[in-house]
């Protein structure tokens, strides 16, 4: 690894420290190291205060046929890059965003770059990844007001819509920025620099582009296309944190579709809970989220076993018990477990062929005798069987394997970051110790150890 050599170890940086920093990849079947961005045109991440705490590589052209990583390689987790927390180009566009008054978001590191080149100081990207709710908060500290400049197409329209949602939580005002012939920013920029400035001063509320988007192909007069405009606009109604909002968009929604108001509002309340938590939960303090969160996809899952029991093997072959957040869905995913092996061994007739769904009188008998803590474990069955009339009582088994698929992926992203959190602070600790031992030693190799394996789990899980 000639680069290396060359710059890092003159530096005194070994082969593990480089791997660690992310500037490097290791091979399964060799275990040699390799340079992770070569090929590539590099662009630094810097947190707000200007540091570089990564890096992200496109692609050069002439390495395109060679190359199986995708357009873009991004630094993996360390302990300095966090992406959730970071926003592309905030530090030099925060005075700019102070000044004007607004920030304009887009989703890649060319389009900030260039809409900076061509004078818009207060642009900023989300570097093609979802935006969070940290990303939300940090820029909060500098406006409450963001504009949405995504690319046009499908998947530029679904990342803005995820966008908004985070931002309507937040209570931001927000709105979105229709770009002229469905060009990207960059494009658009470069060749249509007008067209750029007239899509900024014709930016509309969020709420108003959606109502537009979902009404302008509908025919009003038909009680069917009255009934498809209000089932798409629901779900944008629900993002809407702020009460007084919510409610002129809901008079406004009936007035469009002449429809009483009450309709709209008994509508919203009508919804999946479990939609409703995901906004709500959104809102919480990150505090809030980190406990809810994960606590909502463990009740999901189990829910989905119960619905669905022909997928437990699966799940248990690729999630741990430890990976449920919540005692008592542990507790439970446990006795699930133990008793569809039971039940399935035996031949038993207490799960339904015909419907590939546990007998669930059946199973809350067994709990009763089996459970060592019978009055919640039972409290907790009862509660998911309602989840599963409510919400999975339809769900085809399709959609069940891609809910449980998602469910699983989230849930072990959000153990391997808890653990890659303590991990951190216990090298910190060891590290700041002036005169360590030898036992210190080996459990700080022993950490950065786990910390390397960790980052590069959340790597795997996030592809």
């Amino acid at each position: 690894m000639g680069w290396c050599n060359s710059i890092f170890e003159n530096k005194k940086f070994s082969d593990e420290d480089i791997l660690l920093a992310g500037l490097s990849a290791r091979k399964v079947e060799t275990g040699r190291f390799y340079n992770r961005f070569r090929g590539r045109v590099m662009f630094p991440l810097r947190e707000v205060n200007g540091n570089i705490v990564g890096f992200t590589g496109r692609i050069l052209p002439q390495f395109e046929s060679q190359d199986k990583q995708g357009k873009y390689v991004n630094s993996p987790q360390s302990i300095v890059y966090d992406k959730s927390k970071l926003v592309f180009g905030l530090d030099k566009a925060k005075q700019a965003i102070r000044n004007i008054g607004i920030a304009i978001l887009v989703e890649g590191q060319m389009d900030c770059i260039t809409a900076h080149e061509a004078g818009f100081s207060n642009v900023i990207a989300s570097s093609g990844t979802a935006l969070t709710f940290e990303q939300v908060k940090l820029l909060q500290r500098y406006t409450n007001k963001i504009a949405l400049a995504y690319d046009m197409d499908s998947a530029g329209r679904l990342a803005a819509e995820r966008a908004s949602e985070q931002t309507l939580a937040a209570e931001m005002e927000t709105s979105m920025i229709a770009l002229p012939e469905g060009k990207d920013p960059d494009e658009c920029i470069r060749k249509n620099l007008e067209g750029w400035k007239t899509a900024l001063t014709e930016a509309k509320p969020i709420m108003e582009y959606f109502v537009e988007e979902i009404i302008s192909p509908l025919d009003l007069a038909t009680v069917s296309d009255k009934r498809l405009a209000l089932k798409k606009l629901l779900p944008h109604l629900q993002k809407i944190a702020n009460s007084i909002e919510r409610d002129f968009w809901v008079k406004k929604i009936s007035q469009i579709i002449d429809i009483d108001e009450v309709s709209v509002k008994q509508a919203i309340l009508s919804q999946p809970k479990s939609v409703q938590n995901r906004q709500e939960e959104t809102a919480r303090p990150v505090e809030e989220i980190s406990r809810s969160r994960p606590e909502l996809l463990s009740e999901q899952l189990l829910g989905l076993l119960l619905r669905f029991p022909s997928y437990i093997d699966s799940v248990v072959s690729r999630l741990p018990i430890d990976q449920v957040v919540g005692s008592s869905f542990q507790t439970l995913y446990r006795l699930l477990v133990i008793y569809y092996n039971k039940v399935t061994v035996s031949g038993s007739d207490q799960i339904d062929q015909k419907q590939e769904s546990l007998n669930f009188a059946e199973f809350r008998k067994w709990l009763i005798d089996y459970s060592q803590d019978t009055a919640n474990d039972i409290q907790v069955l009862d509660r998911l069987a309602l989840l599963v009339e409510r919400n999975f009582f339809e769900t085809t088994f399709e959609q069940a394997q891609t809910l449980i698929g998602t469910s699983i992926k989230e849930l072990r992203h959000y153990y391997l970051n808890s653990r890659l959190k303590v991990v951190t602070r216990l090298i910190f600790e060891l590290e700041s110790r002036r005169d360590r031992s030898s036992a210190d030693e080996e459990r700080l190799l022993e950490l950065l150890k786990e910390f390397k394996g960790l980052a590069e789990e959340i790597r795997q899980v996030s592809l």
